[in-house]
């Protein structure tokens, strides 16, 4: 799921995954058969829109509910968020999504994800390296990890055949 996204997309430009894209996000809708491994990548990612319209995050939850029933016997490599439950509804939302995998599928891995930058990124690593000057709300005491997209994306391919079920993956 998600292979349209800024993640999704490079995962699955990888050429030995062996994945058939041909259903692409409509996996849930039309479910490939028998798929030894389903990325789940797709989500409601904007924490700002989960303020303004929390509905929409619980797509996080239900789309991992579905992937759980449709692939009881799949492993699913989810991607959680360094984003803690109490922070948004969205940081909510993809823990609830990560403890629904926990406890009722059998093979999973959770990789979570800091802050990803690389080519197309629209994050802060970005603005401070493209700007002479840039402006810094707060007092500038906020730490953040960032790692960047190859990083995570050999991270996730690693994870097809990892015994651990949960990554952090951080610098």
């Amino acid at each position: 799921t998600g292979h349209m996204g800024w993640i999704g997309s490079r995962l699955f430009k990888q050429g030995d995954l062996g994945i058939d894209m041909k259903n692409g996000d409509n996996l849930l809708y039309s479910p490939l058969p028998n798929a030894d491994v389903v990325y789940h990548l797709a989500a409601q990612s904007s924490v700002e829109n989960s303020w303004e319209d929390p509905v929409l995050d619980s797509y996080n939850l239900s789309m991992t509910v579905r992937l759980v029933h449709r692939y009881p016997y799949s492993r699913i490599i989810y991607t959680a968020s360094a984003a803690t439950p109490n922070s948004s509804p969205y940081g909510f939302s993809k823990w609830a999504a990560a403890e629904y995998l926990k406890n009722f599928h059998k093979d999973y891995v959770i990789c979570t994800l800091p802050n990803v930058y690389g080519l197309g990124s629209r994050s802060v690593v970005d603005l401070f390296k493209n700007n002479d000057e840039v402006t810094i709300f707060g007092d500038g005491s906020a730490v953040r990890d960032y790692v960047h997209i190859e990083d995570i994306i050999r991270g996730l391919v690693i994870a097809q055949n990892d015994p651990r079920t949960h990554w952090w993956i951080v610098r």
